[in-house]
């Protein structure tokens, strides 16, 4: 949206970002680190970013550069010091990064509450990531994918759980 190109310019080549009350917020000591998956689509099947040969590598950084150019106006593109390409996430890494939010889910106040211990088996762990994962987006979806197929059943499971404890009581 341009408001908010216009807002990111005034951080960029400013430091310093105001409000419409006229309170200003410094932005001289910050790195500001944007994401994005521009151009990833248009990307050759089995390019992989820095995994790639050399002579690819370069490639893949302009094909990424110029998607960013052409999305942003001169004036925002001109403030940004560096386009990195990153390559597509390996199973080993999406592995760890499931290990990591199951991990997460395990320490949850609810769980740990209740006493209740998460048990999943390797098999199940790599399916999450895989339905977790996307070799165009990489791992954005797995928190959603780990919370619809593994916290929220575990919760509505743990809710009927606890109604026919509290029915049994009285």
């Amino acid at each position: 949206h341009p408001v908010f190109f216009d807002l990111l310019l005034q951080v960029l080549g400013e430091g310093r970002l105001t409000d419409a009350g006229g309170r200003v917020a410094d932005f001289c000591s910050t790195i500001v680190i944007m994401t994005s998956n521009l151009g990833a689509s248009e990307l050759p099947k089995g390019t992989a970013g820095f995994a790639a040969a050399d002579g690819r590598r370069r490639q893949v950084l302009d094909h990424f550069k110029a998607a960013v150019e052409a999305h942003f106006r001169p004036e925002l593109f001109n403030r940004l010091d560096r386009v990195v390409a990153f390559s597509p996430l390996s199973q080993e890494m999406i592995r760890r990064i499931v290990d990591r939010e199951v991990g997460l889910l395990r320490l949850r106040p609810g769980l740990r509450y209740r006493d209740v211990a998460l048990s999943i088996t390797p098999s199940a762990l790599d399916r999450l990531g895989a339905l977790g994962t996307d070799s165009l987006y990489g791992a954005r979806q797995l928190q959603r994918t780990i919370r619809d197929l593994v916290a929220l059943p575990l919760a509505q499971q743990l809710n009927r759980y606890e109604m026919a404890t509290a029915i049994e009581a009285v």
